[in-house]
């Protein structure tokens, strides 16, 4: 998902940055951001989460959010 979002969003235009957490390996990070399941994509503006997307989505959909937020 990660490189469908990224590849899809840049030729557009849109910058992004990604970060992956190995959820088993880092359970105080998905504790504080109350991750459950995975795939998870937060999306966040200036530190602070503005939509969440649990579960694979479709890149037009992927698109369809980000736009929103951008």
């Amino acid at each position: 998902m990660e490189r469908n979002l990224s590849t899809r969003l840049a030729a557009e235009g849109i910058n992004i940055c990604c970060y992956k957490v190995n959820g088993m390996a880092c359970e105080d990070i998905c504790m504080e951001h109350s991750i459950s399941g995975f795939p998870s994509v937060l999306i966040l503006k200036e530190g602070i989460e503005v939509n969440r997307i649990l579960g694979v989505t479709s890149g037009r959909n992927l698109r369809h959010i980000y736009k929103k937020v951008k």
